[in-house]
């Protein structure tokens, strides 16, 4: 199954009628360029849970990608090659974190 696949699985796992009309998940591009990936995680079983950042080949222009846990949310960030990785980091962490 694809990692977007199971992201929109994750996402329709956390709609319970009340959590997705204030919270949710937005991938958008970066100018430099790159592709930005939000994921809102209050209400979630994740929303307490440490996220170590993850910085990968931050010092190349078509291959980096950055992830971190910021305000109740996760966040990702990296060149456009990366946006499966980014994706899967969220989706590995998810999983280990609660099964």
């Amino acid at each position: 199954m694809s990692a977007l696949k199971r992201l929109a699985d994750w996402y329709l796992t956390q709609c319970d009628g009340l959590w997705e009309h204030g919270c949710g998940l937005s991938i958008t591009t970066l100018d430099n360029p790159g592709f930005s990936l939000k994921i809102n995680l209050k209400g979630t079983q994740l929303e307490n849970v440490a996220f170590e950042r993850l910085e990968v080949d931050w010092d190349t222009d078509d291959r980096w990608y950055t992830c971190w846990k910021e305000g109740g949310s996760f966040h990702a960030a990296g060149a456009p090659s990366r946006i499966e990785e980014m994706v899967e980091c969220f989706l590995t962490w998810s999983c280990s974190s609660h099964g």
